[in-house]
């Protein structure tokens, strides 16, 4: 029997959720069963980009206290063929093989922290925490990461959420993607008492009027560990 490639998966993870994402043109083939199909919980990214891509209010109604953030931290839950099909939805290309994965999303998240000027909110450090991809350089700002304590350095994490408040919506979009990428769990020290609390199909929707979707799909998409 031929094996299932990624493509093949991401196909059939699509059509089990009743979409289709095909030269960038994404459609919900039966609105019926979009609304009331069965979704895991792995599924639940790519189900609510592919269906705020087409409609807004069904992606809400139909996740209604699903957030962003919740979102973003689900990602390492997806296997390769939700990560395709997540990929397909936002118009990314990915490696076809996942050992390339770490590689590409190392390259992609310092792409993601240039275009869209997020240097104030990460910074590249001299070790490396980790191995497999350039991400192991970066780290949020706010602590002393080449001291043995890692030192709580207070006056730049309140510059970096004076920063972040000030931001456009793509941009806190972007930083919160990448910043929960990075941290999968409670944050006590950089997004406190600043806009965090978007509905995800809000969050969809900013990152499509900025133009902003194929970007962040292609990062989460390739997302292999941190």
């Amino acid at each position: 029997m031929q094996r299932e490639t990624a493509r093949q998966r991401a196909e059939r993870v699509l059509d089990e959720l009743s979409l289709t994402a095909r030269n960038g043109h994404i459609e919900i083939i039966d609105f019926k069963e979009a609304e009331s199909c069965y979704v895991h919980h792995s599924r639940r990214a790519v189900a609510l980009t592919g269906y705020a891509c087409v409609s807004p209010v069904m992606a809400r109604g139909r996740f209604p206290r699903y957030t962003f953030i919740d979102m973003i931290q689900g990602m390492p839950a997806m296997d390769g063929g939700e990560a395709w099909a997540l990929a397909a939805i936002c118009g990314a290309t990915i490696p076809e093989s996942y050992s390339d994965w770490p590689q590409a999303f190392g390259e992609r998240v310092w792409r993601v922290v240039q275009k869209y000027d997020l240097d104030a909110f990460f910074e590249r450090v001299t070790r490396p925490f980790g191995s497999g991809g350039d991400h192991y350089h970066l780290r949020p700002r706010g602590f002393d990461w080449e001291s043995p304590d890692r030192t709580e350095l207070p006056d730049v994490l309140a510059r970096w959420r004076s920063e972040y408040r000030k931001s456009p919506p793509v941009r806190q979009v972007m930083t919160a993607t990448v910043l929960q990428l990075y941290r999968q769990g409670e944050d006590k020290h950089w997004m406190v008492r600043v806009p965090k609390g978007w509905h995800a199909s809000e969050g969809i929707e900013i990152l499509q009027a900025a133009d902003a979707l194929e970007d962040w799909g292609g990062l989460c998409a390739t997302y292999a560990g941190w």
